[in-house]
């Protein structure tokens, strides 16, 4: 059921009348149940704020079991959403005078922090919230694949990792390499500047508390009643444990409070002289901290930055296992968008789709029809060219899965025609010869793989 602020606030909450939104509002809505109603998610939320109207709109539910439906109150993981928060309490600090974003973390380290002093030294608050400290993507403790639960590891074994680095290992880049450890490492030497005893209870008095956001966590909440669960294309997931690396991928929300972080940053606040100094911290953080003139792109406080036909955009998505997310709005403060979905497939095309007036043409989502386990054993195998790609396939339970490190379930749209509904994006045409299967050609990310792969086992 779509929704609308009727345009005021009551101190810290958004009161919300029915109303229809529109024809574009309506498409948005079309394109967020398409997700629900063909597979890909198990639920989904949306918020939307444009010319000061605020919109919500919801579809699916929070799990298979329960039946409930999901709405601006059903709880996702945000995933990196996070670490626009994180970035955001940077520039309040930074207003406060703790810190200037060009400083060394040299005066910054606290008794579990004790970086080798090179270290320490070559990395700047700068570097660190527009990913050019040199760190690496995840830390090693964790894994490489995206199986049951990857992101294992305490907030000990991360201060270990962290400890155990040496200027050598770090190595400032002038160019960006997305990290959630160099985001990681942020939020905990703010959490120590001011002494809180968590990140969770710093986000709590620093910025949650302020803006009304009770709902919004750094930490899995202890009430699942309205936590969506996670969903990857085939199955329901519990949410995974991300505790040593919560600033930069391990909190919660819902729509409801995320619209009013979203209000913050779109200065929707300041008209009510509400906030003034989380206002002013939220403009500043979209100032540019790194920029590249060819792509006119770059990065503010950990926000994303963007241009599209002369428009720039700020935003970030955010991405899980079983969890999908996205928040952006224009640089003019005209439009802005909230998705929140348990999926395995990224959100970030329907919320440009919208900021950008559906400039950009969406590829239909596909639909899979039944098919059989017998009829699917006939395409369990391995297909493979040596020295390019193995591509393993077997049938369990009546569903056909590429095997890697993890299964993925691909879908049948037609005869010899697959495709998934999560992470890997790809679409698979088996090639016949006298009616037998004897290989397959790959397309990933619409881009068909130039060879054939014959069928080997």
């Amino acid at each position: 059921m779509l929704k609308k602020t009727i345009g005021y606030f009551l101190v810290v909450l958004f009161t919300f009348a029915g109303c229809d939104g529109g024809e574009k509002l309506q498409y948005l809505r079309d394109l967020a149940k398409e997700r629900v109603e063909k597979g890909y998610s198990l639920g989904i939320s949306v918020g939307v704020i444009e010319d000061g109207e605020f919109y919500t709109f919801s579809y699916g539910k929070h799990s298979e079991e329960s039946k409930i439906p999901v709405n601006s109150s059903s709880r996702y993981m945000i995933a990196s959403l996070s670490k626009t928060m994180t970035g955001t309490v940077l520039s309040k600090m930074i207003n406060e005078g703790l810190m200037s974003i060009d400083d060394p973390l040299t005066n910054f380290l606290f008794p579990e922090l004790s970086l080798d002093s090179d270290v320490a030294s070559s990395l700047t608050f700068k570097q660190l919230v527009t990913h050019t400290a040199g760190f690496p993507y995840n830390p090693p403790y964790m894994g490489s694949h995206f199986d049951e639960n990857p992101y294992v590891g305490t907030l000990e074994e991360f201060y270990e990792y962290l400890n155990s680095l040496t200027g050598s290992d770090v190595t400032p880049s002038s160019e960006p390499f997305y990290s959630n450890v160099g985001i990681s490492l942020l939020g905990y030497v703010l959490q120590h500047k001011k002494n809180y005893a968590s990140f969770h209870e710093m986000m709590k008095k620093e910025l949650l508390l302020p803006l009304g956001m009770i709902q919004t966590s750094a930490k899995k909440p202890s009430n699942n009643f309205l936590l969506s669960k996670g969903f990857d294309g085939d199955k329901e997931r519990e949410p995974l444990n991300l505790d040593s690396i919560s600033p930069a991928g391990g909190m919660y929300s819902n729509i409801n409070n995320l619209m009013k972080y979203l209000a913050l940053h779109m200065g929707l606040w300041e008209k009510y002289n509400l906030h003034e100094d989380l206002t002013q911290a939220a403009k500043d953080s979209h100032i540019a901290q790194y920029w590249d003139d060819k792509s006119k792109a770059g990065y503010g406080m950990t926000w994303g930055l963007n241009t599209y036909e002369d428009m720039r955009f700020i935003g970030h998505a955010g991405n899980v296992p079983g969890y999908k997310a996205f928040i952006g709005f224009t640089s003019d403060y005209r439009k802005g968008i909230v998705i929140l979905t348990s999926s395995e497939r990224i959100v970030n095309d329907i919320g440009m789709q919208y900021l950008t007036d559906q400039a950009l043409e969406l590829k239909p989502l596909k639909q899979d029809i039944p098919m059989t386990a017998e009829e699917l054993q006939e395409y369990a195998g391995v297909y493979a060219v040596p020295g390019v790609l193995t591509i393993p396939l077997v049938v369990e339970n009546g569903k056909l899965y590429y095997v890697e490190t993890s299964k993925h379930r691909l879908f049948p749209e037609a005869k010899d025609s697959f495709f998934d509904k999560g992470l890997l994006h790809v679409e698979i045409e088996f090639v016949r010869s006298n009616g037998i299967i004897v290989g397959l050609n790959l397309t990933q990310y619409g881009q068909k793989i130039p060879i054939t792969f014959p069928k080997v086992q």
